[in-house]
């Protein structure tokens, strides 16, 4: 219990020194754990602890240390300057492919293993392109932190050398079963910012065509590809500017948006007038119930239809 209050205490006053700048990172490591070995009564074992704490962590260190000076001369001898122009030169101004370029960077830089190398980079490379078009640099902070997290497990990583030394065991054996999932976790970082960037997308061509001030607004099939939650802040949006005075042509297949703030409503079939009238009417006709989901529910009204309309089921 006494050691487990000490270790507690000792994170604690490291970090309290170190974010107030009592103390330099460097000379806070030394002092804190030697001052904590003698309060706890261990002072003349400290010499052995040393010893073996060095002994221990050795290769793990040499790793590090390789890794962290090999990215830093290719670095200085620009290794991602080609592609960091050649990403820019991709992704020409589309916000999709501008927060996916991101990503990619991220996750190429953040071979070295160093966190901090990886947002530099990153953010300078990619910073100023998000300002140009408007984009949120939140988004460029979330992808970066994703492809860090994901490629931290990296065997010369931080927390997988960590847990390797602690463990006293080769750092292979900790990495080599973490390979599928670090291949899962950058699919999945490059499909995350797939989404993002799809929002970002959409968010800057309904902000562009406001730029103008129009009266009428048309707007084709603009909630396609993005989920739940972003469709209810774009509904969100479109229904303030509209209490604003802006109108809105919407074509749509979404029936949810449709009933959101639609005050009539015009259905094709193929290119077919079936109906039209205020969304409740066209919720329940039949013409729509037939189009929308087939014969086979023509018996229960337009309960599916409405399901659909807010939500409740795919």
């Amino acid at each position: 219990m006494l050691l487990t209050l000490l270790a507690y205490g000792m994170v604690i006053v490291f970090m309290t020194l170190i974010m107030t700048k009592k103390l330099s990172p460097l000379t806070a490591l030394i002092l804190v754990p030697v001052a904590f070995g003698i309060a706890g009564g261990f002072a003349p074992q400290l010499g052995e602890m040393m010893v073996a704490g060095i002994t221990k962590l050795a290769p793990t260190g040499v790793m590090l240390m390789f890794a962290i000076l090999y990215f830093a001369i290719m670095l200085d001898a620009g290794l991602f300057e080609p592609f960091v122009q050649r990403l820019i030169a991709i992704v020409h101004g589309d916000p999709m492919k501008v927060v996916v370029g991101s990503a990619v960077l991220a996750l190429l830089v953040s071979l070295d293993g160093d966190g901090s190398t990886t947002y530099m980079i990153t953010t300078a490379a990619m910073l100023p392109l998000f300002r140009r078009l408007g984009m949120r640099p939140l988004v460029l902070a979330c992808v970066t932190m994703l492809a860090g997290g994901v490629m931290n497990i990296l065997p010369w990583g931080g927390p997988t050398a960590r847990a390797a030394s602690a463990l006293s065991i080769d750092v292979s054996t900790v990495f080599v079963p973490m390979i599928p999932a670090l291949v899962g976790g950058v699919c999945w970082v490059l499909y995350a910012s797939y989404r993002l960037g799809l929002s970002e997308r959409r968010r800057l061509e309904v902000a562009r065509a406001l730029a103008l001030q129009p009266k009428i607004m048309l707007l084709d099939e603009v909630m396609a590809g993005l989920n739940q939650s972003e469709v209810g802040q774009a509904i969100e949006l479109l229904q303030g500017l509209h209490t604003e005075g802006l109108t809105f042509l919407i074509i749509e297949h979404n029936l949810k948006v449709v009933r959101a703030f639609s005050e009539r409503v015009v259905v094709l079939d193929r290119g077919r007038h079936i109906a039209e009238g205020s969304a409740d009417d066209i919720l329940n006709s039949p013409a729509v119930i037939q189009a929308y989901l087939g014969d086979g529910h023509m018996g229960k009204g337009g309960t599916d239809v409405q399901a659909s309309a807010t939500g409740e089921h795919a």
